[in-house]
């Protein structure tokens, strides 16, 4: 429930059910629990209002509850309360506590109990997880960590499953994404360098009436109404060769020999040599917009029967002449005919004329999106300004921008789609690492055991948290900002979230970095690049496994990164498509049982082209692939490392504060508590936001740390409240959950200064103190 309110134990969305083999791992969970701890039951309850469930019982003697087992609720549980206050709660013995002694738990001698509530990812209640005792138990620090280490296992597998379960909605909605771009009607065809077609997509047959295929071997130029003139097609080719494109007007015909204008953009395609190996054309009929243009100039004859803002402006600004269109635009201007626009307007029509050249502007009006045609007439030295709604244009031409986020996005989830068994078998590794090094501390009660254990769970935490942070980060959809890093951040930020799956398949990875410097990055575009090129060169090592070599380097001006795979290589006649969106060897397109659309390598040409880098392939069939990744170098200025130098001093002789920290777990309070307290400031925690609203009001902080997801108060109302009440008082959010962009600006705009992802260090806290 997390915000929402407490004691509302009432189901409200439907939820995925628990698949079999999960329900096995808890099962192993409880049994531990119940052996590690030394009590008779170990149980993880569902509750399905208006009864609660003995969703997992422990294998252990003397356990009174079987699974499946449910008890009304209302009825004094144990869990009730759990679960209606989202505590932990603990019972040493029932027999003693008036609250407790009528528990139906005692008539099944269970008389002692400790559990906490287990939530859904989206704050809703799930159940508990607990432990009960047949005599007096106070259940030591340890057990209590433990079973708090064991929800947070639990939770993350429900999270795992609510993800699994929105990547199939998700999956869908791409299949339907699909469909729409291979029913898009731009048309698409691919020729070779003599301009012979080699690919024609199904808009370019049904454009120039055709059937699937018959366009394939044909000369480009069949399609042309008559041939091109000389003079014309110099041009295009020098804008070919100068630009790498050419886009205009050309007068086609098709099958049946009638003839359309359409739009073309063609583009060519060079292989490393600079070579043109390939053109590219993508065209659509405009032939109704020409006549539309014509209709447009017709009326322009008679400007005061024109539905658009026409509008004659002198070379002094002074208005000459308008239609009936235009006189909203003039009375927001604030001026009429012999009057002078807005200086804006005055410099453009003054450039205008100067230049002799017309332009095209965009202006906002009305909530309308206006596109006017500047036209100079220097004999008589002033502008006619031609206006067209383009609204409905904008509209689409965002829709497309938004379609290709989406593809972005689809290509990134698809990445982590192929991970997501490996980063759960690495989990659940960590977690046996945990669990059997505390086991067998527990059972030698020796203290250096006991120190080595704890040393273990320390550094074993660290590499989960750091591989949860990696998934989050490279799983949002909002991009980052470019930034200045070792390029070595990224590649083994990946390598954690791949890692299982690489010793899965019996796949070695062989590190050769050399010291570079710094440059600047997005690093979730470069995660998601060097995710992509790992996961392909696992697949192309199946089943036998082999060795991915990943070297780092500079090159000259450049940062090369170089990943060399062991795997059954690229047929040479295919290196060229690798890159092309669509194209794969994998999944149902490449006719294999390997999952891929072919959009991974397609996204990551263009994120390297956006850095300004360059991404090749190389290849022997059965032998090697190699993907080369050339990056710009950019050194970290002086200035820059003054600056930081600075901000390190500062960190370190920061004055000592009156600190205040909210949070409902009481165990991340002592946390901060005791890591602030050490730097010699000075701490108080509260677990509400009431009780932080009313210390506020009695007492002045320099800095309060507030958990965003409370129960009663969430924390962005008390963070409006403190300021409110202290304005100079510095306030840092603290939360578990992903934090966007967009979230993000909206607490600053309350007055935050900050936001920190759990889990974090203390460096990150003492950086947020200056």
């Amino acid at each position: 429930m997390g915000d929402k309110a407490k004691g509302q134990l009432t189901k409200r969305v439907e939820k995925p059910p628990i698949p079999e083999n999960m329900i096995c791992k808890w099962q192993e969970i409880v049994n531990l629990m119940a052996e590690v701890i030394g009590v008779p039951a170990a149980l993880i309850m569902k509750v399905i209002p208006p009864q609660i469930e003995v969703f997992v019982s422990s294998a252990s003697k003397g356990n009174p509850y079987k699974r499946g087992e449910k008890e009304d609720l209302n009825t004094g549980l144990y869990c009730e309360k759990v679960m209606r206050e989202q505590e932990k709660l603990l019972v040493p013995d029932a027999r003693k506590d008036p609250q407790w002694d009528h528990n139906p738990g005692i008539k099944l001698g269970m008389v002692s109990y400790l559990g906490v509530p287990l939530m859904w990812p989206d704050g809703e209640i799930f159940g508990t997880i607990c432990v009960l005792d047949n005599k007096e138990n106070h259940y030591c620090k340890t057990y209590k960590k433990l079973i708090e280490q064991f929800k947070g296992i639990v939770e993350t597998d429900l999270q795992i499953i609510v993800d699994i379960t929105e990547r199939k909605k998700a999956e869908g909605e791409k299949n339907k994404l699909l469909k729409a771009i291979e029913i898009n009607r731009e048309a698409v065809n691919i020729t070779s360098p003599d301009t012979t077609m080699i690919y024609a997509n199904d808009a370019m047959d049904k454009l120039f009436g055709y059937k699937k295929g018959e366009l394939i071997g044909k000369c480009a130029s069949v399609l042309n109404a008559g041939p091109t003139p000389e003079a014309v097609a110099k041009r295009i080719a020098d804008a070919v060769e100068k630009k790498g494109f050419w886009e205009g007007e050309i007068r086609n015909k098709r099958k049946d020999g009638t003839e359309f204008i359409s739009y073309v953009r063609i583009s060519v395609l060079r292989d490393k040599q600079g070579k043109i190996i390939n053109f590219v054309c993508t065209q659509h009929d405009i032939t109704e917009r020409k006549k539309a243009e014509k209709e447009i100039k017709n009326l322009a004859k008679f400007p005061s029967e024109n539905p658009a803002p026409v509008i004659r402006i002198a070379m002094n600004g002074t208005v000459l002449y308008s239609n009936m269109a235009s006189s909203s635009l003039l009375k927001d201007w604030g001026c009429e005919i012999d009057k002078c626009v807005p200086d804006k307007w005055r410099q453009l029509v003054v450039d205008t004329l100067e230049s002799g050249l017309k332009r095209n502007i965009e202006i906002e009006h009305r909530g309308k999106i206006l596109l006017f045609e500047v036209i100079p007439v220097i004999d008589a030295n002033y502008v006619n300004l031609y206006g067209c709604d383009i609204t409905e244009r904008k509209k689409m031409e965002e829709e497309k921008e938004k379609l290709q986020a989406q593809l972005v996005q689809s290509a990134k989830m698809a990445a982590v789609g192929t991970l997501a068994s490996g980063i759960t078998h690495g989990f659940s590794n960590l977690l046996q690492i945990m669990v059997g090094h505390v086991a067998f501390a527990q059972r030698t009660k020796k203290r250096e055991d006991m120190k080595h254990a704890l040393n273990i769970i320390l550094d074993t935490s660290d590499r989960a948290a750091k591989i949860i942070k990696d998934l989050l980060t490279f799983s949002k959809p909002e991009l980052s900002e470019k930034e200045l890093c070792d390029i070595t951040e990224p590649i083994e930020s990946v390598l954690s979230l791949a890692e299982e799956q690489l010793k899965k398949h019996n796949i070695k990875v062989v590190r050769k970095y050399e010291r570079t410097p710094a440059i600047e990055v997005n690093k979730t575009e470069m995660q998601q690049v060097f995710l992509v090129i790992v996961i392909n060169a696992r697949d192309a090592m199946l089943p036998k496994g082999g060795k991915l070599e990943i070297c780092v380097k500079q090159v000259k001006e450049n940062i090369e990164v170089r990943f060399s795979d062991t795997g059954k290589g690229i047929e040479k006649e295919n290196l060229s498509k690798v890159f092309e969106p669509f194209y794969t060897t994998k999944g149902t397109l490449g006719g294999s049982t390997v999952p891929g659309i072919g959009l991974g390598l397609s996204v990551s040409y263009g994120i390297i082209q956006r850095h300004r880098g360059t991404i090749e392939v190389n290849s022997q069939v059965g032998q090697r692939t190699t993907f080369t990744v050339k990056l710009p170098m950019k050194e970290v200025r002086p200035k820059e490392r003054v600056i930081e130098e600075q901000k390190k001093k500062e960190i370190e002789n920061a004055q000592y504060m009156n600190i205040l920290v909210m949070d409902d777990e009481q165990e991340i309070c002592k946390i901060l508590i005791n890591w602030l307290s050490t730097e010699g400031h000075r701490v108080k925690s509260v677990l509400t936001g009431r009780e932080a609203i009313e210390l506020v009001k009695d007492e002045y902080f320099n800095v309060a740390f507030l958990d965003i997801i409370m129960p009663g108060i969430p924390g962005n109302i008390v963070l409006e409240e403190i300021k409110k009440i202290s304005p100079e008082t510095k306030v840092v959010m603290i939360t578990g959950k992903l934090m966007n962009d967009y979230l993000l600006n909206k607490l600053i705009q309350k007055g935050a200064s900050g936001c920190i992802q759990k889990p974090f260090g203390i460096k990150e806290i003492k950086e947020t103190l200056v």
